[in-house]
């Protein structure tokens, strides 16, 4: 459950180049599931984490997979 949290807590120190080539494996993962999932579940924390996203981070939206 604190996975994600402290991945993202150790994102903060990363370079600028190591971040733009995680969300480019990230963006690319994306699109393999969209390819392969038509609709995936999602857990109850999966829901709680975009929750608190929503109310902590403005432009949330941009990022969820359509």
């Amino acid at each position: 459950m604190l996975l994600p949290f402290f991945r993202c807590l150790v994102s903060a120190f990363k370079t600028r180049r190591d971040l733009a080539l995680e969300n480019l494996a990230l963006r690319q993962q994306l699109a393999v599931l969209r390819r392969s999932v038509k609709r995936p579940r999602l857990s109850d924390f999966d829901r709680g984490f975009l929750v608190l996203l929503s109310r902590i981070w403005r432009d949330w939206k941009q990022l969820l997979a359509s």
